[in-house]
């Protein structure tokens, strides 16, 4: 089962696992390592947890958010959002499928 579902969504842009089979739902990044964007990360995450999804915190500011950011693509986690010092100034987050086929579509949220 598992080798049909690498094989059928797997590729160079790494696996894309539909979001009903992948083991984590989505992911909060934290853009910098700053005590605001870290608690704001953390609060989305318990947000997330409460209504059901499996989230993952990645908050390793040590190793650039552009790897991170791939580690998770490659890894085929269907949702990625990402928060950082101006989002939290703008009171906006970003999120979306990490790297659509096609073109980057990606949300801007509101309201965090």
């Amino acid at each position: 089962m598992i080798g049909a579902l690498v094989t059928a969504h797997g590729g160079y842009d790494g696996l894309r696992v539909p979001p009903r089979l992948a083991h984590i739902k989505a992911v909060v990044l934290a853009i910098k390592g700053d005590d605001t964007v870290l608690a704001k990360v953390r609060e989305l995450d318990g947000r997330l947890k409460a209504a059901g999804l499996r989230v993952h915190v990645d908050d390793r500011t040590d190793i650039p958010f552009g790897r991170r950011a791939l580690d998770w693509e490659l890894k085929g986690v269907p949702v990625r959002m990402g928060i950082g010092p101006r989002d939290l100034g703008n009171g906006t987050g970003d999120a979306g499928p990490p790297h659509p086929r096609g073109g980057r579509s990606r949300w801007r949220a509101t309201g965090w």
